[in-house]
């Protein structure tokens, strides 16, 4: 799971999506892998925002859900 180039501010996606967009994204992606016992990276890859700010925020959502979805305390 990775990319950051759907999202609205990034210069070269056209998705337009918000950051609730991505994160709906992750969380089907993420339940849908789980749902069939298929393994599941998250790497950075793409994102060409108008902020690095918000690319690594965008980035750092996908940990936090994929995080929230996989540890086990």
């Amino acid at each position: 799971l990775a990319g950051a180039d759907p999202h609205i501010d990034d210069k070269l996606g056209r998705l337009a999506l918000t950051a609730e967009g991505l994160a709906a994204r992750d969380r089907f992606v993420i339940r849908t892998c789980r749902q069939h016992n298929i393994p599941l990276a998250v790497v950075m890859a793409g994102g060409y925002g108008r902020s690095i700010h918000t690319t690594v925020a965008l980035y750092q959502q996908t940990v936090q859900i994929a995080a929230a979805k996989y540890h086990k305390p």
